[in-house]
Order: structure tokens, then sequence, then C-alpha cells
């Protein structure tokens, strides 16, 4: 598991264990979190806390669902941030 993937898991645990319907060691990397209870306001707690665990701001256009669907979009987006590609 890449470092990047471990403080994902580590923030959705964090912000979301009350919402979500399963263990974060039982959610798969391609899951879809809405289908285990994330929805529109956890979703703003779950961006918050990604934004302050990897110190980057998500502009509007980036926060879509579809980058929000499971922890591989959510990987893919934040590395796009880091590399300065978004």
């Amino acid at each position: 598991m890449e470092e990047i993937e471990v403080k994902i898991r580590k923030v959705i645990d964090n912000e979301l264990r009350e919402e979500l319907y399963k263990n974060i060691d039982e959610i798969e990397r391609n899951e879809n979190l809405f289908n285990i209870g994330l929805d529109s306001l956890s979703i703003v707690k779950l961006i918050m806390g990604i934004e302050e665990e990897f110190k980057i701001v998500f502009e509007d256009d980036e926060i879509q669902a579809y980058n929000w669907k499971n922890i591989e979009t959510i990987e893919t987006l934040i590395k796009m941030k880091i590399r300065g590609e978004k």
C-alpha cells in the first residue's frame, strides 16, 4: 500500500468512521464510497481532511463526485495536485 493511500485511509477513518457502513480495513481501493454512506455533507469533511493532511487546496472544479467516489480516484486527484497538474 502506497503512503498516499495510507494517509487517505487515515483521513477517511478519522473523519468518516461514524458515517460509513464499513470499517476502513474492509474498504477496497475501488469500492464506491457513496454506496457505503458517503453523502454531500460527509464529502465536505473528507475534502477538508484531505486538504489538511496533504497541505493542498482543491479548486471548485475538482470538487465533483466522480473525483471522490473511491480511494483510487482520490489518490489520483491528490497525485495530480502534488505534481501541479491541476
